[in-house]
């Protein structure tokens, strides 16, 4: 589905071997910029499926799924965040409540979004 992040650098002797997570997201960011979803896409999964605790590549995933009305695509990457800002960011870190508010919102909306569809 997504470019291999060899083939995303392949062009670009510059780029290091590795990028840190943070460095992914703006990557990611930039890569949308310039229209490169897909590539955009690929780094935020990464990060994702790291179990990164900020909120950048979790909100980017979901609104990509959603303006493609992949809902269930939408709906993994949102469980995805829920479980880890319930699991793995501190209880004490001052954003999590409302991160994991939100999400948890989202989530359900997305979910009854697939039930009108479905229906």
């Amino acid at each position: 589905m997504f470019k291999s992040l060899k083939k995303i650098f392949n062009n670009d002797p510059a780029k290091p071997k590795t990028l840190s997570p943070v460095d992914r997201n703006l990557k990611g960011k930039e890569f949308e910029k310039e229209g490169k979803v897909e590539e955009a896409m690929s780094l935020y999964w990464e990060n994702v499926n790291e179990g990164f605790d900020g909120n950048f590549p979790y909100d980017r995933l979901a609104v990509i799924y959603r303006k493609q009305k992949d809902y269930d695509k939408e709906i993994e990457v949102l469980e995805k965040a829920v479980h880890v800002f319930k699991t793995k960011v501190h209880k004490e870190r001052a954003d999590r409540t409302p991160k994991l508010e939100k999400f948890e919102e989202r989530l359900e909306k997305v979910r009854e979004l697939k039930q009108k569809a479905i229906s």
